[in-house]
């Protein structure tokens, strides 16, 4: 997925929310954020090196929504909105 903004291709992070993880209190303010990547602009795709265990708030789903942002908090904006996102959950 290639990422649309006007620091395209810039290495920077982006944070990744998921209604899945139960809310957490990160700086002050309560957030449902499942990670934080840095996107490098030239790769598609993320697969991290150190796994994080967070706390999830449902054991059964059959939906998940996520959200990706900018550090200014607006949503990611994205090149090609039929691009296919997948996310992988590991038991």
């Amino acid at each position: 997925m290639q990422v649309k903004s006007s620091q395209t291709y810039q290495e920077r992070p982006l944070y990744v929310y998921s209604d899945l993880v139960q809310t957490q209190i990160i700086g002050g303010s309560e957030t449902d954020l499942l990670r934080e990547v840095v996107y490098s602009g030239s790769n598609s795709t993320f697969e991290p090196h150190n796994l994080q265990f967070i706390p999830i708030r449902k054991n059964k789903f059959d939906t998940l929504e996520i959200g990706i942002s900018e550090t200014d908090g607006t949503q990611t904006e994205f090149l090609n909105s039929n691009d296919e996102t997948v996310v992988t959950l590991v038991d």
